[in-house]
């Protein structure tokens, strides 16, 4: 009401329009998309679902007196609200909602012995001190409320990547991400194996014990190691020593330890590491996205083969084999879990001129299906040879397509910078913005392969980004200097600040650190009477500066990125800086072998950094503008060196006419 006070007006008229209608109303009359949104009216289109419903006492930070209110925690589509009503003798009356999805919302429970009944829910705007009938209430409502805050916290900067212990987990993972799969891909047809039910408990091995080796078992799925290999099978199932290669004892010529943290291994090793256990998704995802460097495709797939193919030792007493079979059904299942993961996040190792990578990985699959080794392993199989024959059909989900956006304004006729209100050219460059960065692979980051010869092909999204920061900072420039009157300066200039910090509330750090480049670029910067017009707006640029300052390794832009809620477009420039370091600081290859240590840099940098490509949460309530996506069309044009110089040297030039120098001093 403070920003708009026609918003009393807009609240009359709602009792029949949709919550929608209504947040896109309050959006153009200039409130922030953060805010709390009006109590919905009966007959609405759009209806909550209850998750709790408690009677507490609530109180202000000045008003010290708690009061008695009916409070329910609802979800509204992708959002949760804490909504409070007194009670009254005709009913409820409505007080007010608590908008959970926003940021700098945190809950705690009262710190002293007898504040242990209270609870406090702070938000960017105030503190809500609230008090339940017992300790226990509380704490439900403190655990209810924290894990809704925390959908809305990107879940590999929660707890990183799991880590898989137990067949159960991994069977479960396998099982939870097809039901995914089924879910975002319906043309990829995955269906639940016929063994799904069956646990791996329920399995009775009926393979001969006889304290050696299971070649009845092993032998397709060796036959199709050998086909990899060139090398020949045994003419059949015995125990001809075809195991020796398989056995990767811990030698130095494999392993190098500094402490006890590996310091260089061999691409063998490695795939052990991440196997050891069950699987640690953390290390499968260092392999898959380091190992290009380093080897091969083919090569990768060998070495996971050879680790499924892990022998039983012999001369072992019956309770010996049996602790060591459910340690070989363990490593089997992850080895196989590991390539599920392969196919999922990289699934153009199979597509693209490796034809005989598919080939060869689904050989091995039905080699595993036929051996049948457990239910769990012929479940996982069946999961992943579904997921590799379709593979072609697979689609990544993601909110907005580059293509889509640029199609909506095409045809279109622009809509005048003048024109477009600040919230709405940042809404729509962040759409815009987070779509280029939710095509972002991984490999992208690996040799610094934005600054070679072979760029677009080597890094084509972060090549993207990086021609749509440079191409915003110069349209920043000349929207500026282009202006001959001095007010008109100012006010673009104060436009593109309150762009800047709508940006930069909308968590697109890239465009904001852009709009900042542009405001402190030599042309714009050196203006003091524009500056001297703009006020105490300027302000803002100090908020900017956090983003591309260099001053402590980037130490305010990493805070910054570490209180980062919901959805978010990173400013890469940083974290492209960090992998230059990390390239050049190191050697890919220690003694002959793997340098772990770097790979591990390097992936620690690459999960930051495409931590939040999956939370699009806060940007799906942003409604494409097709006049506004014309307009940045035809902003993100992209120069050569050439033509760069020139535009550089004429807005120095412009900005020099409008500010002439001081005269020297006599």
């Amino acid at each position: 009401r403070t920003a708009n006070p026609n918003l009393n007006q807009i609240e009359m008229k709602v009792e029949n329009a949709s919550l929608s209608s209504l947040v896109s109303k309050i959006r153009k009359d200039g409130l922030e998309w953060q805010n709390s949104l009006p109590e919905l009216k009966e007959g609405s289109s759009d209806t909550y679902q209850l998750i709790k419903e408690d009677s507490l006492e609530k109180r202000g930070e000045n008003n010290t007196k708690f009061k008695p209110r009916l409070f329910r925690l609802v979800q509204v589509k992708d959002d949760y609200f804490l909504k409070y009503y007194e009670e009254q003798k005709k009913g409820e009356r409505w007080r007010g909602d608590i908008l959970l999805s926003a940021k700098g919302v945190s809950v705690e429970l009262g710190e002293r012995h007898e504040q242990k009944q209270e609870f406090i829910l702070k938000t960017a705007n105030r503190d809500y001190h609230l008090r339940a009938m017992r300790p226990k209430i509380a704490r439900e409502w403190v655990k209810a409320i924290n894990e809704r805050l925390e959908a809305f916290t990107p879940k590999s900067f929660l707890k990183q990547k799991q880590v898989l212990g137990s067949i159960s987990q991994m069977v479960e993972f396998v099982r939870e991400k097809s039901r995914d799969d089924e879910k975002d891909f319906p043309d990829i047809g995955i269906s639940s194996s016929s063994l799904a039910s069956l646990d791996e408990e329920d399995y009775v091995d009926t393979s001969s014990t006889d304290y050696g080796f299971e070649m009845n078992r092993y032998y397709p799925i060796i036959h199709s190691l050998s086909i990899i290999t060139g090398e020949k099978p045994s003419s059949g199932p015995k125990n001809s020593g075809l195991y020796t290669g398989f056995d990767l004892e811990n030698t130095p010529d494999k392993l190098y330890m500094d402490g006890s943290k590996i310091r260089a291994a061999t691409l063998e090793k490695c795939v052990m590491k991440a196997t050891a256990d069950g699987i640690n998704e953390t290390q499968v995802e260092m392999i898959l996205t380091n190992f290009p460097i380093s080897t091969t495709q083919m090569e990768l797939l060998k070495a996971l083969i050879k680790r499924y193919c892990v022998p039983t030792p012999l001369n072992l007493t019956s309770e010996e084999l049996e602790d060591v079979k459910k340690t070989m059904a363990q490593i089997r299942i992850a080895v196989l879990l590991f390539i599920n993961i392969w196919l999922r996040t990289h699934s153009s190792d199979f597509t693209t001129d490796t034809a005989s990578l598919k080939k060869h990985t689904s050989a091995f699959l039905n080699a595993v299906m036929n051996a049948a080794l457990s239910p769990s392993e012929v479940e996982i199989a069946d999961q992943n040879l579904t997921y590799l024959h379709n593979i072609n059909a697979s689609v990544v989900k993601r909110l907005h397509s580059i293509e889509e956006l640029e199609s909506a304004g095409s045809g279109v006729p622009e809509k005048r910078f003048e024109k477009v209100k600040p919230t709405e050219f940042a809404e729509q460059v962040t759409l815009l913005h987070f779509a280029i960065y939710q095509s972002i692979t991984s490999r992208e980051f690996l040799k610094t392969g934005w600054s070679k010869e072979d760029k677009h092909k080597r890094s084509p999204y972060i090549v993207k980004m990086t021609e749509h920061f440079i191409a915003l900072s110069h349209f920043v420039q000349k929207t500026i200097c282009e202006e001959s009157d001095v007010r008109r300066r100012a006010a673009s200039m104060t436009k593109w600040l309150e762009i800047g910090e709508a940006c930069f509330e909308m968590q697109n750090y890239h465009a904001a650190g852009a709009i900042h480049a542009g405001l402190s670029s030599n042309a714009v910067h050196r203006m003091k009477k524009t500056k001297e017009q703009v006020g105490k707006k300027l302000k803002i640029f100090e908020k900017l500066e956090k983003i591309t300052s260099r001053k402590g390794n980037s130490k305010d832009y990493r805070e910054l990125l570490e209180k980062a809620f919901s959805s978010c477009v990173p400013f890469l420039p940083t974290f492209c800086g960090f992998l230059e370091k990390t390239e050049t600081a190191h050697e890919s290859q220690l003694f002959g072998t793997i340098n772990w240590n770097k790979h591990q840099c390097r992936s620690d940098t690459i999960i930051r950094v495409l931590r939040f490509q999956t939370q699009e949460m806060q940007y799906r309530k942003i409604d494409v503008d097709p006049p506004v996506q014309s307009l940045l069309a035809k902003v993100i044009q992209v120069m050569d060196k050439d033509e760069e110089k020139e535009f550089i040297d004429r807005m120095w030039n412009q900005s020099l006419l409008n500010e002439p120098r001081d005269p020297a001093p006599q």
